[in-house]
């Protein structure tokens, strides 16, 4: 699963109003062509703006956002902070969100250019979104510690690769260690106000964000934000040996007498919430909790479908791939006995090297070959994904692949992460799409519908390069297919339909999968992280369904290579857009209506 350097809700509080432009906006009014052009040259500063409102949050948003402040006019000299967590609700997110649509909207649509077009067209539906649904009835749903990548997991990665170039990088981050406490005070701040509105977690999902706390703070000896200080130390050049053995020492001192404080009083605040929790279900069972996973469909997956629709949709693909996998089965009877064979290439990368060749047949040549294999850190293993890739800064070329050597248990199933979160994947799909030089802020806005939809859809692609023969590989991918479409259906049956354990567990044995211990775990992760599969499930269906059009339109000149390509030009959006702007580009039939705003 790719990470977002910040989670999305810290990043959208970042967005606030830019300067309406004079002389924008005003309809007919006889322009030159001069005027014209510095109009749209005022278009790309407008939205350059706003990628410095909202990287300019805290210190750690902007180290990991942009490599070098000034280069885009931004003061970065002030107190490293975390930045602050908003406790109560006030109007003021919504305020900043209307003044920047205000902006957007003072520009004339139809002088855009059209990739100009296609960024204001992302941009709106975005802070639109985001701004039907910063409501005071929702404020307290959002959960900073989910039990699958909350702040108290993401913490210790997000510092341990914090990139130490020099003095001051270092001067900065040992300060930054000093607001941890800050930090977390305010994190749990927000948990106590969660509780008094009935809206904490279940003590279950509670103890298992107290477990990911204590795995880091146990771990005192190893700690890695000690000895990851220690290894990029030595990658600065200039420094003295004193230097170093004083800069350890600080940071340990911290890292001792700040940081694991600062996790033990969380810890200690969360346990007083103990019991508080009032529901440890489905988020129907709350007040407004079908209409935040409303939100989450439109702002994180992208989709403006309803839950009803979706369910029909991945019942339909489930029904179809179930009808392919009995037919292979029938064909082929040796296939079951051969799934769990497992392939001979073990070195990641190798592997990487081999999806890189591979993917010429049907995706563009990748733009670069340039990455690192990094290792999750054995106290931070089972709080952690099986693997993630770490989108670098807008401004530098930097591809990070964490692996978890815990949760990776085959070859077949290392090269299909590496494919997933490498090539074709979200390091292929994020690098190919920064080289179209994009608006800025185009490559911090999300769309996980987008983001993770593609690196699943790929993955079908490759068990075929692995060196499996053709109906192997295709067993494969029907089970990882049908395998997502079950937990994305229960993703929204348990949060939408509010189904018990029960009604999971009796699902659930329709694909022979049983055991109330195995049930309890399936239903707990996602009560736990609502709407974390829909992601995946929705955005790979939505490819597929793409792919499929695209095919039935051209026929035996369908071109897969021309078609990706066409995808991961126009990047990361809603779905609407994205099958409005290939439409318009004519690569699909007739699907979507674009709105009143202008075609893409």
């Amino acid at each position: 699963m790719k990470k977002q350097k910040r989670c999305a809700a810290l990043l959208a509080a970042a967005l606030s109003a830019s300067l309406i432009l004079s002389g924008c906006g005003q309809g007919d009014t006889g322009e030159t062509e001069t005027e014209t052009a510095a109009q749209l040259s005022d278009f790309d500063q407008f939205m350059r703006d706003e990628f410095k409102e909202a990287v300019s949050t805290d210190t750690l948003t902007l180290h990991y956002y942009v490599a070098n402040p000034s280069a885009y006019g931004i003061d970065d000299s002030g107190k490293a902070t975390f930045g602050s967590v908003d406790t109560e609700y006030t109007d003021d997110y919504s305020s900043s969100l209307q003044e920047s649509l205000d902006g957007l909207h003072a520009f004339d649509y139809d002088s855009l250019t059209s990739d100009q077009q296609l960024t204001y067209k992302v941009y709106e539906t975005y802070l639109n979104t985001e701004k039907e649904y910063s409501t005071e009835d929702l404020f307290y749903y959002n959960e900073p510690l989910s039990t699958m990548s909350g702040e108290q997991s993401m913490y210790p990665i997000m510092m341990a690769e914090y990139d130490l170039e020099d003095r001051e990088d270092i001067s900065t981050y040992l300060s930054l260690l000093d607001d941890t406490d800050n930090y977390f005070s305010q994190l749990l701040a927000y948990e106590q106000k969660k509780s008094e509105a009935g809206l904490f977690m279940s003590d279950e999902c509670l103890d298992e964000v107290i477990d990911a706390c204590r795995s880091f703070t146990d771990d005192t000896d190893d700690n890695v934000l000690i000895t990851s200080f220690e290894e990029r130390l030595d990658n600065i050049d200039g420094l003295t040996v004193l230097e170093k053995k004083s800069y350890e020492k600080k940071n340990k001192k911290k890292v001792e007498n700040v940081v694991i404080p600062a996790y033990e009083d969380l810890v200690n605040g969360l346990e007083k919430l103990r019991g508080t929790g009032k529901n440890d279900k489905g988020l129907c069972y709350y007040d407004q909790g079908q209409k935040y996973l409303e939100y989450l469909l439109r702002q994180t997956v992208g989709t403006n479908k309803d839950a009803a629709a979706l369910e029909k949709e991945i019942e339909s693909d489930i029904t179809g791939k179930m009808n392919e996998l009995q037919y292979l089965i029938v064909d082929d009877p040796t296939l079951i006995d051969g799934f769990y064979d497992d392939i001979s290439m073990s070195d990641p990368d190798k592997m990487l090297k081999k999806l890189q060749k591979k993917l010429v047949s049907d995706f563009p040549e990748a733009v670069t070959d340039d990455y690192e294999l990094e290792y999750v850190p054995d106290s931070l293993a089972d709080s952690t994904n099986p693997a993630f890739y770490f989108v670098p800064p807008v401004d530098v070329d930097q591809n990070i692949i964490f692996l978890n050597k815990s949760q990776i248990d085959s070859n077949i199933s290392l090269f299909d992460t590496l494919s997933h979160e490498g090539y074709p994947g979200h390091l292929y799909q994020q690098t190919y799409f920064k080289a179209t030089n994009p608006a800025e802020i185009r490559l911090i806005l999300g769309y996980n519908g987008y983001i993770e939809g593609w690196a699943t859809y790929v993955e079908h692609y490759s068990f075929g390069w692995a060196g499996l023969d053709e109906n192997a590989a295709h067993l494969q991918a029907l089970n990882l297919e049908l395998t997502l479409d079950m937990y994305g259906y229960l993703d929204l049956a348990i949060n939408n339909d509010g189904w018990t354990e029960d009604q999971t567990a009796d699902y659930l044995a329709q694909f022979g999968i049983s055991g109330s211990d195995t049930v309890h775990e399936v239903y707990m992760q996602i009560v736990g992280n609502p709407g974390s599969y829909l992601p995946y499930v929705v955005g790979y269906l939505e490819f597929q369904s793409l792919y499929d059009n695209a095919q039935d339109k051209a026929g035996a000149d369908f071109d897969p290579v021309a078609f990706h390509k066409e995808i991961l030009t126009i990047g990361p959006c809603s779905f609407d857009i994205l099958e409005a702007r290939m439409l318009s580009d004519g690569y699909i039939n007739s699907t979507v209506n674009t709105d009143d705003s202008g075609s893409l």
